[in-house]
């Protein structure tokens, strides 16, 4: 039993390891989110709108778990707020209320 635990995390382990590594097999391809100013947003949100990006949305977070999405929502810009642990809960409600009081259409998904 031990054996075929150990013989399947190696597995796992060897799969990772191998698509991890680029073409020349040297060093792992490591993805990076592109760092932007706030004054970098609208140009962002216009080539959103335009069609201009590789997926119809992109994302700003300061810490990795605090993220708001912007999404192309045919035409319209969707503002899309994660909540990943307890504490953002608090930001909901805050969010939610500024909604509430600017008439902007609030929808909430799990």
């Amino acid at each position: 039993m031990k054996t075929r635990i150990i013989i399947g995390i190696l597995v796992v382990i060897g799969v990772i390891y191998f698509i991890s590594r680029n073409k020349n097999g040297n060093n792992p391809i490591i993805q990076v989110a592109k760092q932007i100013q706030l004054t970098e947003l609208e140009p962002l949100m216009t080539q959103l709108l335009e069609g201009k990006m590789e997926y119809n949305f992109f994302g700003i977070t300061s810490d990795g778990i605090d993220c708001i999405y912007f999404a192309d929502n045919k035409g319209k810009i969707n503002i899309e707020f994660e909540v990943m642990t307890n504490i953002q809960k608090n930001y909901v409600e805050k969010i939610t209320d500024f909604a509430n009081r600017n008439n902007y259409n609030l929808v909430k998904t799990t």
